[in-house]
């Protein structure tokens, strides 16, 4: 698997490039980075969807670009759909850069699939943050992108409207329970393999 990180230098927000080289297709996860990253991003690959872990602004500020730029399909939660096109939800009103974006093609809910070149993904529906959160999963590869339900040494938020601490714990306990072995891609700061979050996470 092909995998690009780059990062929204004002939020701290990851972006990730999922891609399989023998086919030329790829994943575009959470666009917070700017349309001149994009593209270095894109380089050589067609993007067959666009995932949107949690409908907060700083994860999809750039979701309209990447759209307009690749044409692909976005997913979200079924519970995070709204937030796409309404700014009091993805929080961008509230730092005055109220973001509107193409409604999702696809609605996303536990256990579904997502194909791209030979990689399958399924996604892990893990509410808490926000009540629409999603991981994608690859068993094959052992990796996990957990938006902002789990990073290295913290967990989301649940302060913000739609958070739910006890369901946050309970999606963290699915994460964790993925194995030892497996890689988290959070939606912001280093990736980590889940023995070592065990290691340093104060919130496990």
């Amino acid at each position: 698997m092909i995998r690009k990180t780059c990062s929204n230098p004002e939020f701290g927000s990851n972006c990730y490039l999922l891609g399989d080289k023998a086919t030329g297709e790829a994943l575009l996860v959470d666009p917070s980075v700017s349309p001149d990253k994009l593209a270095n991003m894109l380089e050589c690959f067609e993007v067959v969807g666009i995932i949107i872990t949690h409908s907060h602004f700083d994860h999809m500020i750039f979701l309209p670009e990447a759209v307009e730029m690749t044409s692909a399909p976005v997913m979200v939660g079924l519970e995070d759909a709204l937030g796409l096109q309404d700014p009091s939800v993805n929080l961008s009103v509230f730092v005055g850069r109220p973001l509107i974006c193409p409604g999702p093609d696809r609605l996303l809910v536990d256990g579904d699939r997502i194909r791209c070149g030979r990689w399958e993904f399924h996604i892990l529906k893990t509410p808490g943050h926000t009540p629409g959160s999603v991981c994608l999963v690859c068993q094959e590869a052992k990796v996990v992108l957990t938006g902002d339900t789990l990073f290295a040494d913290s967990v989301g938020r649940t302060d913000l409207p739609g958070g739910n601490e006890a369901l946050l714990g309970e999606s963290v306990r699915r994460i964790v329970n993925l194995g030892d072995d497996f890689r988290v891609l959070p939606g912001h700061g280093p990736e980590a393999f889940i023995w070592e979050i065990k290691e340093i996470n104060p919130f496990l």
